[in-house]
């Protein structure tokens, strides 16, 4: 039997430990690592699922509120189809007809209603004696007399054979230019104010005034466009109930 030398057996015992602690210690580094790879494994699960709660938690609540929102802005809005509003201060109504006063008269004429006879007045100047016209029910199927060139009926609408309506108007710049006339500056003001209504702006009550003085009331042309307009705008609008 080979003896061995104990230099050598004891540089062998060596080696044999060295290499149990290197064994040992991969085996701890081994552990570590993959505990290691354990934690930050879990950790980005857990920290997605946080973010997806708080991302999904909050977008209910947002499309209810737009929901709601928009549920708000659709009652707010008015309908499309809704007809507009009718204008109560311009209609008129008597006992047996109605009817809507012109656009132009908005804000500055007054209708005085008393049963089936309506006397129409300017706001500036309410005076009973010196309306803008005066609508009123007569008897007969038409008007039997329509006044003069001062004072006349400017139209009628049939009601049945036993009455009808007229309407009738003063002629101011007639009345203002008749021979041995003498009114007042504010009396003048006022006739200015009735002849533009009863002729929607067409008319200009000076110019036709002197025209008729200085041809002797023989030029009245430019009365005529205020019987084309209360008839157009008052006359053919009035209805029977």
């Amino acid at each position: 039997m080979k003896r061995v030398h104990p230099a050598a057996q004891a540089g062998k015992r060596t080696t044999t430990i060295i290499a149990i602690i290197l064994i040992s210690a991969l085996a701890v580094t081994g552990a570590a690592i993959t505990h290691g790879l354990g934690m930050w494994g879990t950790k980005p699960a857990t920290v997605a699922t946080s973010a997806s709660t708080k991302t999904k938690t909050p977008q209910p609540q947002a499309k209810q509120s737009s929901q709601s929102q928009e549920q708000t802005n659709k009652q707010s809005t008015p309908s499309e189809t809704e007809s507009p509003s009718p204008e109560p201060a311009l209609h008129v109504e008597a006992q047996s007809y109605e009817f809507d006063m012109p656009e132009y008269w908005r804000d500055r004429v007054t209708a005085h209603v008393d049963g089936d006879t309506v006397t129409l007045l300017s706001k500036a100047y309410p005076d009973m004696d010196h309306p803008i016209c005066n609508i009123r029910v007569a008897n007969g199927e038409k008007p039997i007399a329509m006044g003069d060139i001062g004072s006349s009926a400017i139209g009628w609408v049939p009601m049945t054979s036993a009455q009808h309506i007229e309407v009738w108007a003063y002629r101011y710049p007639v009345i203002a230019a008749s021979p041995g006339s003498d009114i007042s500056p504010q009396t003048d003001a006022k006739y200015a104010d009735l002849t533009d209504l009863q002729s929607g702006g067409t008319v200009d009550y000076a110019s036709v005034k002197d025209r008729l003085v200085s041809t002797d009331m023989r030029d009245v042309e430019g009365l005529f466009p205020i019987d084309t307009w209360l008839t157009n705008n008052l006359v053919d609008v009035i209805k029977v109930k």
